[in-house]
């Protein structure tokens, strides 16, 4: 059967375990009825993806992980956090398999399926890091499709602490839920959502319920790639 290996984060094993509890994270086994199998990427810690734009010096290392799932046989790579979407291109020149590290590739389709005078809305976890260099990485521009992007999860204390357990879930998805009302509220142009942050599809349900709108993120990005390389 095929297997979906994913490029995780170089976190501490209690920051690991605590992402690992979002209900319906993309980078999860839980989250899909196929295979999935995950490695670390040395040094890939959130200061150096997130908080400094993209620290491309990491390309060497996301590049040895990729083609080290590659070895164990994976059919597609994929990755626990949207900000992956910097080494897009080197890394899908670099291994054999398709390659899939941001849920942000699916904004030039979505915006074909709404029409190009539909804005998305983004929900990331980072509104202040989220920027045109990571949507060039994965083939598009804000110039030509029309985004905004909601507040950042990490403007959210509950989200901030990275402290996740089942009596906060309510608080979270509450939080994500206003993210994107207030977005559609202030844009009601949007015509759907994508959501960067890899660990938010479990709440999308609630958003399409509260805004009435679809909703994209990594399961559904994985899911697609998966039909077409489910050879048995």
């Amino acid at each position: 059967m095929s297997v979906i290996g994913f490029l995780m984060d170089d976190l501490t094993e209690k920051a690991r375990l605590h992402w690992d509890a979002l209900p319906g994270a993309g980078y999860i086994n839980f989250s899909y009825d196929f295979p999935v199998i995950r490695e670390i990427v040395p040094g890939a810690t959130e200061q150096r993806l997130i908080d400094s734009g993209g620290d491309f010096s990491l390309t060497p290392q996301v590049i040895e992980t990729a083609k080290k799932l590659e070895a164990q046989g994976v059919k597609a790579i994929s990755t626990g956090c949207g900000f992956y979407a910097m080494f897009q291109q080197e890394v899908a020149r670099a291994v054999s398999v398709p390659v899939v590290l941001s849920s942000l590739l699916q904004v030039p389709l979505v915006s074909q399926i709404i029409g190009k005078d539909r804005k998305i809305g983004i929900l990331t976890w980072s509104r202040k890091f989220l920027g045109e260099q990571f949507f060039n990485a994965v083939g598009w521009s804000s110039k030509d499709i029309p985004v905004v992007v909601g507040k950042g999860l990490d403007e959210f204390p509950v989200w901030k602490k990275q402290i996740y357990n089942p009596e906060m879930f309510p608080e979270l998805e509450a939080s994500v839920v206003e993210i994107a009302k207030d977005l559609l509220k202030e844009n009601p142009e949007i015509g759907a959502f994508v959501f960067e942050c890899a660990g938010l599809p479990g709440y999308d349900r609630s958003v399409q319920r509260e805004t009435g709108l679809p909703v994209y993120n990594l399961v559904t990005l994985v899911r697609m790639v998966y039909s077409g390389i489910r050879f048995s």
